[in-house]
């Protein structure tokens, strides 16, 4: 699939222009005056190819290896000769469509190459000679060395010894390269190191067994018994040239084009003064590095990564020393999981991704693969089992790319033509190896995979444009929207302050009145409390002087001066409270006596609407280490309270207690209250409803102060009502409170809540 390889550049523009760009080499001269026709090995490819007993020459350590070479069809790779096993071999072969090559694969030191770039044409003969040894190796076409020696001493003895040997056929079994398709004549193999002057006298000169040095010939002229015709190899009668216009004998090496030398894993091969790699690796390679810098940049766009690891594998792949080997096949699998993932992130995100087993069988069997083409050859069974394996997962990769793609054609996604139409191309052109004219060599297949590449790179090229100018929009209106709401802020702090100004004015003006409320309490209580002791002490001496018909009055006077007096008494609590001069006197005493003190209390309240008061409690209660009369005072608000709003009813008081806190419950069964109603319930001055303060009366204040007073001694206070079923009011106090930044007084003596102050009589 990615077969060839070129410059890496910095665009893949300029790489294929570079490409392109790249003239042929100078090819050897035209031959002329045929020969008489005689008999030549015909290899007609799909499998066909010679056996060679290798005995003869096996184990040199010097050689040169000559014939006549026809080649009928390029490709990626053609055998000519092969000797020995995987990866310590010796060959001699046409590559990447018309490039002529040399190579020694050591078991130790790796492949060694010798290369000689696009001089080869189809239908030609040419006059191929290899020399190995001490010397280097060297490559001869037409009796004139075209390279420059590799200085890599082996030769046939470094190969494997227990190998095969070839002609047309590589020696890796597991190979599925196509056979040699053309013709061989004069096959010979000599014992030492030829120079040029020898190569080029013998050109036209047909050699004899016996002759001095030469230890293999094959003239397919006469029967050999070291030469095995197989799977349909032939021969046939053949023209071969008589002469070649070939360079002054005295012409330099290199003189018909510069080839070039290179090493396996040093990355040396080159190609004239471009690097040798082809046009497909140099167009991936920058893909790559593109995809990769678009990756770094916007790392949550996995379409990025998984197209640059797809370019970066086809390039490492399209490398000719491991093109050689063919292992752009080897990794198909991976390829086709990368390819699957991002056609499903392009157009389908949606559809089921590649598993998790999936992922690990492709990866296992191009590992597997690989190894087997490049480090060790398992057993045949082996190899076709991976290759099976192989085989149905990128079937499955295929059917699942191709079913995406189709599908994003039909629904017309954006990109899903131009794509498709690379992946059609890739697809369709992927089995034709024959060069494009005018195009410098360049294959249809590598053409195919150009333009999926360039189709699928242009693609996401224009995503990402669409992306950034999409978040360069987004960033101008975030901007606006910052600038407006920065504005707003702004606005809103002012107003802030202004709120913050106000509500300390606020507060002072209320703190104010609180000082002014508690200041003159004095002043307030003793003309109510002077009020109510004449009228008392009238009312006791009216009978005795015959004015008992004043009693009556006098009654409602001190009626009317301790209903004035008590609410002057809530009025200015409230103001302590919000004022912080209400102070806490924290001290034990009994509840029992509290309790019964308070039911005795509030019966002439409860008698005024005839009700009914209930007192469930455990005895003996125990005691409390709190403050006594704002406990009176709580739970004497709470019951007058449903005495007010309960007629001819019930109302329990319930008191239950356990070593840590006290919980007083009452309960009436009076008109109740809505949700809306027990959510303004607690605040001063605020009854429940206008109507409620007309019929029943009150100021508000009762609940509110309550509520205070269970918030100073750590308590709290809770209300659960139904409109006509009653409410429910719940005080839970700490049997021993601790309150904190309020100042504590020694207890104050007992007071029932109906005693007031009676003053003295004035002095007569």
């Amino acid at each position: 699939m990615f077969p060839r390889v070129s410059r890496v550049s910095l665009t893949p523009w300029l790489a294929a222009c570079a490409a392109v760009l790249v003239t042929l080499f100078s090819s050897p001269p035209a031959f002329s005056q045929p020969s008489p026709t005689n008999q030549v090995l015909v290899l007609p490819g799909r499998g066909a190819h010679a056996v060679l007993e290798s005995a003869s020459f096996g184990s040199l350590t010097n050689a040169t290896i000559e014939c006549w070479v026809r080649w009928d069809e390029f490709g990626p790779t053609r055998r000519i000769f092969n000797y020995g096993r995987p990866m310590r071999d010796l060959s001699v072969l046409s590559r990447e469509g018309n490039d002529l090559g040399f190579v020694i694969g050591d078991a130790k030191l790796g492949l060694r190459w010798l290369i000689l770039p696009d001089v080869l044409r189809a239908g030609v003969w040419y006059h191929v000679a290899a020399a190995s040894g001490p010397q280097g190796m060297r490559l001869y076409l037409n009796g004139v060395p075209v390279a420059t020696a590799n200085p890599y001493p082996g030769s046939f003895a470094a190969a494997a010894l227990d190998g095969s040997c070839f002609l047309g056929k590589s020696v890796t079994s597991a190979d599925s390269e196509p056979t040699f398709r053309g013709a061989i004549d004069e096959f010979r193999i000599w014992s030492y190191a030829r120079p040029a002057e020898e190569i080029r006298a013998d050109l036209f000169r047909r050699a004899h067994a016996g002759e001095p040095g030469l230890v293999f010939l094959a003239n397919f002229d006469e029967p050999n018994d070291a030469v095995h015709l197989k799977d349909g190899a032939a021969l046939q009668g053949a023209v071969l040239p008589l002469t070649v216009d070939s360079p002054p004998a005295n012409a330099p090496a290199g003189s018909t084009g510069p080839g070039h030398v290179g090493r396996s894993g040093e990355g040396s091969l080159t190609r004239s003064h471009f690097a040798g790699i082809s046009f497909v690796a140099g167009l991936l390679t920058a893909f790559c590095l593109i995809h990769s810098l678009l990756f770094i940049f916007q790392p949550r766009t996995r379409t990025h990564l998984y197209f640059a690891l797809i370019s970066g594998l086809g390039a490492l792949a399209s490398w000719p020393l491991l093109a050689l080997q063919d292992v752009n096949r080897e990794v198909l699998p991976v390829l086709g999981i990368l390819v699957w993932r991002l056609f499903r992130l392009l157009f389908d995100p949606k559809a089921p991704e590649p598993s998790r087993q999936l992922t690990s069988t492709a990866l296992t069997v191009s590992g597997f693969r690989l190894v087997n083409d490049l480090i060790y050859e398992f057993p045949d069974l082996l190899v076709l089992c991976a290759n099976l394996v192989a085989f149905v997962v990128v079937v499955q990769c295929l059917a699942r790319v191709v079913s995406i793609a189709a599908g994003a054609w039909r629904a017309k996604l954006d990109g899903s033509r131009s794509v498709g139409l690379g992946l059609g191309a890739l697809l369709v052109l992927s089995g034709l190896s024959y060069e494009i004219p005018y195009l410098g060599g360049i294959t249809y297949n590598q053409l195919g995979v150009a333009l999926f590449f360039a189709a699928t790179s242009i693609h996401l090229a224009r995503t990402h444009a669409l992306a950034t100018r999409q978040l360069e929009r987004q960033a101008a209106e975030l901007e606006k929207s910052n600038t407006q709401l920065r504005t707003a802020n702004e606005q809103i702090e002012a107003q802030r302050r202004e709120l913050t100004l106000a509500k300390d004015a606020a507060d002072s003006a209320n703190a104010a009145k609180s000082r002014f409320l508690a200041g003159v309490s004095h002043e307030l209580r003793t003309p109510l409390n002077a009020i109510i002791g004449y009228s008392e002490m009238l009312a006791e001496e009216a009978p005795e002087i015959g004015a008992s018909s004043m009693v009556p009055d006098l009654t409602k006077i001190q009626t009317a001066a301790k209903h004035q007096l008590a609410l002057i008494n809530d009025i200015l609590d409230l103001s302590k409270i919000e004022a912080g001069k209400m102070t806490v006197s924290i001290a034990p005493f009994d509840l029992d006596p509290v309790l019964q003190s308070i039911t005795e209390t509030i019966q002439p309240l409860l008698a005024k609407r005839r009700n009914r008061l209930v007192l469930e409690c455990p005895n003996p209660l125990g005691s409390m280490v709190s403050d006594e009369l704002k406990l009176r005072q709580i739970l004497f608000n709470l019951l007058s309270n449903a005495a007010k709003f309960t007629e001819d009813g019930t109302i329990r008081l319930q008191v239950r207690g356990d070593p840590a806190s006290v919980e007083f419950t009452v309960i009436d069964t009076g008109i109740g209250m809505t949700q809306d109603q027990i959510r303004q319930l607690f605040q001063a001055f605020i009854q429940a409803e206008a109507t409620t303060q007309a019929k029943y009366g009150g100021t508000g204040l009762g609940l509110a102060i309550t509520r205070r007073y269970c918030e100073m001694l750590n308590g709290e206070v809770t209300v659960a009502s139904e409109p006509g079923q009653g409410s429910t009011f719940t005080v839970r106090l700490p049997r021993s409170a601790t309150v904190a930044n309020v100042p504590t007084l020694p207890a104050p003596p007992p007071l029932s809540s109906n005693a007031t102050p009676r003053p003295s009589p004035p002095a007569s």
